[in-house]
């Protein structure tokens, strides 16, 4: 088993003063949002570079398009902030409202948005442009081109978005829960027990066909994420480890590479040269060189 090891870390003075829920590296830098309502911008080593209050509550999600970070939260609002400008406040997309949107992703130069009434809302700006009736309330979604995945509790469902409106077709729903992550050729996410990975074939001709179904934590997985070139997926959850697992060979590898955390791990996301950040609580926020 190849060791993870870490290599960076916050200070005490510059970390979040509560759990680190979301995580995002773009452009070089890490972006981190808290149940403290705060956003940080860090340098690839961890170095604090500006934050702002985002948020009076927790910071649930972020996503990110050129010069412009986005941020939602349960004050029912998605902000966005300018990262040339020190986090300066931009557009505000949506207003606080009662309805939490729960998951951010920014692909096919629109701004998709996953709330808690089971609603994913398509926005250029602050236009609504499409919505997409889920069903079940979106913990987790990714998109990837004209494909929607998203997850709760009980399914994974996959959703083909069709045309200029808001048509769509349910192209396959499977038990599973977030968290869940995709990449060109995989598709990962956590069973309804919460401790094991299904790893799926992200390709519809072959109907999202299982790859493998691996028993990889004591405890609940809350966080996962994919290499930047797409070899491995990492776990992480209250059981306090990150796991590392080959997406060609997960159940004849097994646990390739392991790496110990102090607290629960509540975040986890794929840096530059095979690293990842994980994000836990009471402002937890290393660098590991995992692959």
């Amino acid at each position: 088993m190849a060791p993870m090891k870490k290599s960076a870390s916050v200070s005490e003075k510059e970390r979040h003063l509560e759990n680190v829920a979301t995580l995002l590296f773009h452009r070089g830098k890490l972006y981190s949002g808290a149940d403290d309502g705060k956003i940080k911008m860090w340098s690839s080593d961890l170095k604090l570079e500006a934050e702002v209050q985002a948020h009076p509550v927790n910071v649930y999600s972020l996503a990110a398009e050129g010069d412009t970070l986005y941020s939602s939260s349960n004050d029912g609002s998605i902000r966005s902030w300018n990262i040339l400008d020190n986090l300066k406040p931009g557009l505000v997309v949506k207003e606080d409202c009662d309805v939490e949107t729960m998951k951010l992703k920014y692909a096919n130069d629109q701004l998709y948005g996953g709330d808690v009434d089971g609603m994913v809302t398509v926005y250029k700006g602050a236009k609504k442009v499409k919505q997409y009736e889920i069903l079940e309330e979106v913990g987790d979604m990714e998109v990837l081109d004209n494909l929607l995945y998203t997850c709760r509790d009980t399914y994974v469902t996959i959703t083909e978005m069709l045309g200029k409106k808001s048509g769509f077709t349910m192209r396959k729903s499977m038990q599973g829960r977030s968290p869940l992550a995709v990449s060109e050729r995989r598709l990962v996410f956590t069973s309804t027990d919460g401790r094991c990975i299904q790893i799926h074939e992200n390709n519809k001709e072959n109907n999202f066909e299982e790859v493998a179904g691996v028993p990889a934590h004591e405890m609940i997985i809350q966080a996962m994420c994919i290499s930047k070139d797409g070899r491995y997926v990492f776990t992480g959850g209250y059981d306090r480890c990150v796991r590392r697992w080959d997406l060609d060979t997960p159940r004849e590898s097994g646990v390739t590479g392991e790496f110990n955390t102090e607290p629960v791990v509540s975040s986890l996301c794929a840096g530059e040269k095979g690293q990842i950040y994980v994000g836990g609580t009471a402002g937890y926020l290393v660098r590991v060189e995992a692959a």
